[in-house]
């Protein structure tokens, strides 16, 4: 595991990394904890009227990857932000996210120059029901893609590039940071955010879905 993110810190503004690779995080806007969640003893909530994110030090994009967390929200916005990178540097527009667009997962790719995504309606299901959802993203060494929601798989994509990314150096949870600006707030609630190096497999996703603590390496 490259991080994990509980969410069950209960007070402060520091989101802990449980993975002991020390990627703590930093709760900005309206950011809080509360002391309920899906998983373990808690979760975040994040109100998008208070520009509320946390702020990670920069976690370098795996080879291979999985983004997998729990949500929770009713919002109707087009485009939420989940677990993203960008590059903080006036002018920038490259963006690497793992969003909901319309209540829908999708993975999101701009490199300066073209954009392309995978995912989003009418390919993943919707999640802005107010109920609890485990939705992941997973990438292997060769650029091929899932989309998974409550452990099914919604999809596959093959030649998922991320070239041209080299320059990323940000990485935020519930927002898009692009530029020095931020954009795409996440309205709602989020528990147990992991990424890993490895581009887990269906059954490891299922096992995942069932929110097990620990996980996989």
């Amino acid at each position: 595991m490259l991080a994990w993110w509980a969410l069950d810190d209960g007070q402060g503004t520091l989101a802990q990394d449980r993975s002991g690779n020390g990627f703590n995080g930093l709760l900005r806007g309206g950011a809080r904890f509360q002391s309920f969640g899906r998983v373990g003893s808690g979760s975040l909530a994040l109100p998008a009227l208070l520009r509320s994110s946390v702020e990670m030090p920069f976690v370098a994009i795996p080879e291979a990857e999985t983004r997998a967390l729990w949500v929770r929200t009713t919002s109707s916005l087009s485009a939420m932000s989940l677990l993203s990178y960008g590059r903080d540097e006036p002018g920038s527009q490259l963006a690497y996210e793992f969003r909901l667009l319309n209540g829908c997962p999708q993975a999101f790719v701009f490199d300066g120059l073209v954009a392309h995504s995978f995912g989003g309606p009418g390919q993943s299901a919707a999640v802005n029901d107010g109920l609890w959802h485990h939705v992941a993203f997973v990438r292997d060494s060769s650029n091929n893609a899932q989309l998974y929601v409550d452990a099914q798989l919604q999809g596959s994509r093959a030649g998922f590039t991320v070239g041209g990314l080299g320059l990323a150096n940000s990485l935020d949870l519930g927002r898009r940071h692009v530029g020095q600006q931020a954009a795409l707030y996440y309205d709602g609630e989020l528990d147990d955010v992991r990424l890993y190096p490895a581009s887990l497999s269906q059954m490891q996703m299922a096992e995942l879905g069932k929110s097990c603590v620990g996980g996989f390496d």
